[in-house]
Formats: structure tokens, C-alpha cells, sequence
């Protein structure tokens, strides 16, 4: 997955550091890491603006085969209401662009990013935009609904805003990235926006003629003590209900695959791994197949949202968070990444990722509901999977459930 060497400056970490430092507060500016390395774009000579609409595939599918060096930047949710043409679902609009990307006109890249220095906490007042008894009572709803054989499984989020007046984006994603360095982490200056994402979660990666999918569904809290780290692993890879989670989104993204791989290509790499991050454990399944002739902007449409911020049925699940949650994802549950110009590219699903503006900090957190969830784990877990945010924003009242 990597571009012929005129195309990426190739420098050592401390140096993209202090590039990214010097060029964070410029429109455009895109950090954003991966397997292969962490990639530093900024100065773009093209931008791409676009809210949901019937043409925003084929405008950003354009954008890309025009461009000379990698696009960089994120697909909002709404755009999977029209990643159909023949099933459009409903969506609720924004001011911001749903669906950001840039063609820099320089990039650089190092192997990692240094290590980062965690400033002191902000404490900063946190409000949920939703009481818990509301968020219980949509899990109920869905747990009737899947009873009534409409879906097998939604994932609904809550939303939580952070009041600021000052908060460097920058230093923010530093001292959330020093806590967590999340694999597919980002930074991205879209303007009035500023993204930080700290996703542990690969979406869809092209290289060397291969596609895969790394689906992440089953969670745990970390423990406070080893020893009660190694019981809550043990709970997670024992627990049915939380392996039926990722067996049910493993099919649902196998499903999706057969429609961007070559027929009998698709092979299950791995099922039900656990992996451990800073504040949670996860059951991850990797999947992998040899890709069609479909242009790259066509096979991120045809998977597009993945299944496993969703549900399945897929449709039928969209059509549920639109009912329930009746706002705004955004960034939120869509996808960061990089469009390389031989038709490989690299994108991760944005969880885990706050939206910064220059008063308000907003996160969303959610997880998958079965019918054997209980509410109030299920609200508890959407708290634990946000604890980088609460600790170094020391959110009131959300510090007391860790």
C-alpha cells in the first residue's frame, strides 16, 4: 500500500511531529496512521466538500482518479443513505460537510509517532444529550423489535458534548493519543471542525491485490489489577452473547465482501481474537479476499457503512438508528482514511472519535444491542469504551464509574 517514493516523503518521527505541530491549526492538515506507517498531509492544492446527496459517490469517486497523490480526509455516516442508489434510507442533516477530502501538496510520513507528553486533565463540564433512562428504554425497544424478528442486532450510541473555551485541538489529540495510541488514530483540521479519532478498528484496507476486514463487536472493561484484568478477558472470550455479536457482523461483512472480491476468493483469517486496548478488551474477526476491477471509491460504496456500527440486517438496522437516535453522526461511525492513486487505500471506522469546534467538543459512544443485552451493561460499556475522553477531559460525574 505504498506510493511510488517521489509521492511521500519518508522522515523520522520526532521531525513529522513537529510538522504536524507547526501545521495543525491549517485547514487541510490530515494525520492519520495505519499498518504501513503514520502519514502527515498538508497544503492541499484540492479540497472536496460534500453533504449527502444521489451524486456525492460519484463526485468523491471523481476527486479521486483525478488526484496525483494520495486524498486524504473522512466519509461521513449519512453518506451510506445513498451508498444504495436503488435503497435510499433516511439521514438528519448538518451545517458541516458529511464527507471531507483533500489532495495535499505535500506529504510525509515516519514509521510511528514519538512518544507524546499527556498534559494535565481539562476539567471540563460534560453533558450527555440524552438522560440514561432514555437510552435504556431505546435498548428495550430494540430488544422488541429483534423478539419480532425485525433485526438481529442495532448499534445505537449516545452523545456527549464537552463545553471549552481555549482547548487546543492539537494538544487535545496528544494527550488523548499519549493514553491511547490507538492504531488507526487520526487528525484532521476540516475547517471549523477538527477531528481526533483514536479508532482501534480497521474498516477496509487494499494492498498487494488483497482486501480485509477487521470487524471489532464484543467488549469488556479493563481491569484494575491484573488480576481482575485477566477475569474480565476471561469473561469476554467465554461470554455467547458478546461472540454472537461478532459471529453475526463476521457473516454480515462476508456477505458485503462478495460483492468487491473475486468469487471463492474469501477466506476467514481469524475469528473471535481477542485484543487488548487501554481501556477495553475486544473480540476482533479479520477477513480477507482478492478484489473485482471495481474502482476504489465504488468498493468502499458498496461497504459502506460498516456493518459493525450498524447491525444486521444492515438496512433494517440503519432504518432503527434513524428512528431512535434522530440525529447528526457525522464522522461518527463513518470512516477515516487515505485513497492511494495506483487504487490501493486504507480506512478505519471512525469510533472512538471526537469532533472538536470553538466552543464544544462532542463524542459519541455506542455499541451493539441483541436480545441478550442487559441495559444497564450496555449503557456502562458505551462509558467505558469513551474513558480516555472522560479522564483526560475529567468529565464531571463520568470519572466515578472507573
Amino acid at each position: 500500500m505504498m506510493c511510488p517514493p517521489s509521492t511521500i516523503t519518508w522522515i523520522c518521527p520526532a521531525e513529522l511531529l513537529e510538522l504536524a505541530q507547526k501545521y495543525a491549526d491549517q485547514e487541510g492538515t490530515c494525520l492519520i496512521a495505519n499498518e504501513t506507517g503514520v502519514y502527515l498531509g498538508i497544503l492541499p492544492k484540492r479540497t472536496l466538500k460534500l453533504y449527502p446527496t444521489p451524486q456525492a459517490w460519484e463526485q468523491l469517486s471523481v476527486f479521486v482518479q483525478e488526484a496525483l497523490l494520495p486524498v486524504m480526509g473522512f466519509i461521513g455516516y449519512e453518506m451510506g443513505a445513498f451508498a444504495d442508489p436503488a435503497y435510499p434510507l433516511p439521514w438528519y442533516p448538518s451545517s458541516y460537510a458529511s464527507t471531507v477530502f483533500f489532495e495535499p501538496s505535500k506529504i510525509y510520513a515516519s514509521t510511528h509517532l514519538p512518544p507524546l507528553k499527556q498534559t494535565l486533565p481539562q476539567n471540563l463540564n460534560c453533558n450527555a444529550r440524552e438522560e440514561k433512562s432514555s437510552y435504556l428504554s431505546k435498548i428495550e425497544h430494540i430488544r422488541n423489535l429483534i423478539a419480532e424478528g425485525k433485526v438481529y442486532q442495532v448499534n445505537l450510541s449516545q452523545s456527549f458534548r464537552f463545553q471549552h473555551e481555549g482547548v487546543d485541538a492539537f494538544q487535545l489529540f496528544q494527550s488523548l493519543y499519549a493514553r491511547n495510541p490507538a492504531k488507526y488514530a487520526a487528525y484532521l483540521n476540516v475547517g471549523e471542525q477538527k477531528i481526533l479519532s483514536l479508532s482501534p478498528e480497521l474498516w477496509i484496507t487494499s494492498s498487494h491485490n488483497i482486501l480485509t476486514t477487521r470487524p471489532i463487536k464484543g467488549t469488556a472493561a479493563r481491569g484494575k489489577t491484573i488480576a481482575e484484568d485477566e477475569q474480565f478477558k476471561q469473561q469476554l472470550q467465554n461470554s455467547e452473547k458478546n461472540r454472537s455479536e461478532l459471529l453475526m457482523i463476521t457473516d454480515l461483512m462476508r456477505h458485503d465482501l462478495y460483492s468487491v472480491c473475486q468469487p471463492g476468493s474469501i477466506k476467514l483469517i481469524e475469528l473471535c481474537k481477542l485484543e487488548a486496548h487501554p481501556d477495553v478488551f475486544h473480540l476482533v474477526s479479520t477477513l480477507q479476499g482478492v478484489p473485482n476491477t471495481l474502482p476504489a471509491v465504488e468498493k468502499l460504496r458498496s461497504l459502506f457503512p460498516a456493518g459493525s456500527i450498524t447491525g444486521c440486517p444492515k438496512k433494517a438496522s440503519m432504518e432503527v438508528i434513524a428512528k431512535l437516535e434522530q440525529r447528526h453522526r457525522g464522522v461518527y461511525t463513518g470512516s477515516i482514511g487515505m485513497f492511494f492513486p495506483q487504487g490501493d487505500f486504507c480506512f478505519n471506522v471512525a469510533i472512538r472519535t471526537a469532533i472538536w469546534t470553538e466552543h464544544d467538543i462532542e463524542i459519541q459512544l455506542g455499541g451493539a444491542i441483541v436480545y441478550d443485552s442487559d441495559p444497564e451493561e450496555e449503557y456502562l460499556e458505551t462509558l467505558h469504551k469513551g474513558r480516555t475522553f472522560f479522564h483526560i477531559l475529567s468529565a464531571n460525574g463520568y470519572q466515578r464509574v472507573f
